[in-house]
């Protein structure tokens, strides 16, 4: 359906207008990040190069600076971590005590995770409830999903917080070795082809395992009973036998090269404890089906990518015209578009690591993640938990009115800044039905919402900088089982 400007007269403040040269500039840009020259911005393709041209080229007219003087582009390499993953038999294995799983039968590693070798004890977490486990250096053994999961299978943003993706990344977050993910579901152990059809992205090894084969854990001493009777009970804890694991993988896709692009407004005096703001949104899509993560009915159909995230794109070339014209002398502000945030964030991983800015010169990061959707379905601040002091901030930069949470999902380019200690927030505006298929198109887009996220998001890099109120990371946000999250 079409969201136009009048749908979102509640976005502006009261008695602004929708400036009509600005209106028209972001539906301009909007597209030409979503046209066929473009092909869906994939990462590896011609017209995820294409992207990068063009982008490059708005930098340059809107005042930004290189980072390095030289280039705008942070070159980085990177994989579609599911495509083209067959497990190596003779480099694979699981095994406990004296028992070892028959690969495709019993277990299966899923084919975004890492390869590596090891042992170590079993702990059992039910769905992800880690409250009193010590889980560092164990193999978890996890439920799928969540209880009731199945009854919200509809709902995408919900999924996300319980995909096996996430459960990976929270167990090794927590120190994890390796992570077994077992069926909830009693009747049966799901199709043992689940872990190879996966897609995202993990840095540990992971395996899905059949309910009867998680049950031999219990078999060996556990003191859950079983894991039926634990699932009923919601025990959770130590299980009796060590865990032995393998991964390795016979094939995998070649790495690409690719680039974020960093712009950027220097700090008015330079010094070797200047610092930074980072305002960032990530440019790439899905393509024509290049990569693993389209459905397959939708393979070889142009992906725009209106709302994921040429809206969270063209909302930061906003903020930056905004903040190039008047810039802020406390400190620099970098405007990066993040590259192949569709692979794991890899963009944003490869900024943390090597970037020339070091991460305990930001003082903060913002990030625009799908914005297309403020004035249907509001606009939505998540991270706030990360420094007590975002609050105020907000308030004064004129989001008094956007729903707010203290948390954040692992799922897009904040998080690997907020796993460095940086306090971190994300704006968007929800996960609408056209998520991720051909029907996320420019019309679409709410262009006063993004206007007005724009607007916002100035205001609050001049308050973050001109605020001399205490700033600190606050590790909490970290915390806590995704699954309580609503």
């Amino acid at each position: 359906m079409w969201v136009g400007l009048a749908a979102c007269a509640a976005c502006a403040a009261p008695g602004e207008a929708v400036d009509a040269a600005a209106a028209e500039r972001v539906r301009a840009r909007l597209a030409r990040l979503t046209s066929p020259e473009f092909g869906g911005r994939a990462t590896g393709t011609s017209g995820g190069a294409a992207t990068r041209a063009f982008l490059v080229h708005e930098f340059e007219a809107l005042g930004l600076r290189p980072l390095d003087g030289t280039s705008f582009e942070h070159a980085f390499s990177v994989r579609d971590p599911a495509r083209g993953a067959t497990p190596d038999s003779e480099r694979t294995r699981l095994a406990f005590g004296s028992w070892q799983a028959e690969l495709g039968v019993d277990a299966e590693p899923f084919g975004f995770c890492s390869e590596g070798d090891a042992r170590g004890r079993c702990v059992f977490a039910g769905y992800g409830d880690y409250e009193g486990l010590d889980v560092a250096g164990a193999v978890v053994v996890l439920l799928r999903g969540a209880p009731g999961w199945r009854a919200r299978r509809l709902d995408p943003e919900y999924l996300r917080t319980i995909s096996f993706e996430t459960k990976i990344a929270e167990a090794g977050r927590r120190g994890a070795l390796a992570v077994l993910i077992v069926d909830d579901q009693r009747s049966g152990s799901g199709p043992i082809g689940a872990a190879a059809r996966a897609r995202g992205f993990a840095e540990l090894p992971a395996f899905w395992v059949t309910r009867e084969a998680a049950g031999r854990l219990w078999q060996r001493g556990a003191l859950g009973g079983s894991l039926e009777e634990a699932q009923d009970r919601g025990w959770r804890g130590l299980l009796g036998p060590e865990v032995e694991f393998a991964v390795g993988f016979r094939e995998r896709a070649a790495a690409v090269r690719t680039a974020n692009l960093v712009g950027v407004v220097p700090p008015a005096v330079r010094s070797d404890d200047e610092r930074w703001i980072l305002v960032g949104a990530h440019f790439d899509h899905l393509g024509r089906g290049e990569t693993s993560l389209v459905d397959l009915r939708h393979r070889d159909r142009l992906h725009p990518g209106a709302d994921d995230n040429a809206s969270g794109v063209v909302a930061l070339l906003e903020v930056a015209a905004r903040l190039v014209r008047d810039p802020v002398p406390e400190c620099g502000v970098a405007f990066v578009a993040f590259g192949a945030e569709e692979l794991g964030l890899a963009g944003s991983r490869a900024f943390v690591r090597d970037s020339t800015i070091p991460r305990r010169s930001i003082r903060a990061m913002v990030n625009l993640e799908m914005l297309g959707r403020v004035g249907e379905s509001g606009l939505r601040i998540d991270g706030v938990g990360s420094a007590s002091g975002w609050a105020a901030l907000l308030d004064r930069a004129g989001a008094r009115e956007a729903a707010r949470r203290s948390y954040a999902s692992p799922r897009s380019d904040h998080w690997p800044f907020l796993v460095g200690g940086v306090p971190a927030v994300v704006f968007h505006s929800g996960v609408p039905a056209e998520y991720h298929t051909p029907a996320d198109v420019a019309s679409l887009v709410d262009v006063a919402g993004v206007l007005r996220v724009s607007e916002i998001v100035a205001r609050l890099v001049r308050e973050i900088a001109s605020s001399s109120d205490p700033f600190e990371f606050d590790t909490r946000v970290l915390r806590g089982s995704f699954l309580d999250r609503k």
